[in-house]
């Protein structure tokens, strides 16, 4: 059990240091962008990216990243859930989280709504060029349409993000290290105060005030979305 909560206690350093980086990494949205304008424009669909088509992609391809960063958390919460069950069938113990409880703590991640749009780019010759020479010109092309406003538009949004990861660490530790913690508490009885390896009518009542705090956590979680 100490594994499980030292992997989810990671999370948090985890999640302020990509989101941190992401915020200063414009160039890596551009780039894509750039492929994806370059790919359009080459196969003939159209001669220039308009404004609207622009803004769509870049929110569409920044949530992309995001949902990157949030993966590894899905993963090792979702291991986190599947060592509590595990354990709390083995101790024959009812109360064990779920995974759907555990998702909604990493739902409703701030969205990247860019604040101004940026002007179209393209041109029919981009088609003849070939598809590298087409990428780089549109590189280019993102980096005048975009401009500076782009990079702080970006940075602030990396900020908060780190700000939403570390207020949604803490509300998963909590709601694992809350099992984890009446777990551990049941194994220490059952080793020691009882004799046919039962839980005690005491023990019990600690699982349940313990068990209590969690879903106070995740009731406050839900009014947080709300």
């Amino acid at each position: 059990m100490r594994h499980i909560s030292g992997e989810i206690g990671e999370q948090r350093t985890h999640l302020d240091l990509a989101f941190l980086e992401f915020g200063e990494r414009p160039e890596v949205i551009l780039a894509e962008l750039a492929e994806m304008a370059a790919a359009r424009i080459c196969s003939g669909t159209s001669n220039r990216i308009d404004s609207s088509l622009l803004v769509e992609w870049t929110e569409d391809v920044v949530q992309k990243h995001v949902q990157r960063v949030l993966a590894t958390t899905q993963t090792t919460l979702r291991d986190a859930v599947e060592g509590l069950r595990d354990i709390a069938n083995k101790i024959n113990q009812s109360e064990m989280p779920a995974q759907d409880e555990a998702d909604i703590l990493l739902r409703n991640a701030p969205r990247f709504e860019m604040a101004s749009a940026p002007h179209q780019i393209g041109a029919a010759f981009w088609r003849w060029l070939g598809r590298t020479a087409a990428s780089s010109f549109a590189r280019q092309s993102l980096r005048q349409a975009f401009g500076e406003a782009f990079k702080d538009e970006l940075h602030r949004y990396g900020r908060a993000l780190a700000q939403w990861g570390e207020h949604t660490a803490r509300k998963t530790q909590a709601f694992v290290s809350s099992y984890a913690d009446a777990y551990r508490a049941q194994l220490s009885r059952m080793r020691g105060l009882s004799p046919d390896g039962t839980a005690s009518l005491e023990l019990e009542n600690d699982i349940f005030l313990l068990l209590k705090s969690n879903r106070e956590v995740e009731a406050e979680t839900v009014q947080t979305r709300e």
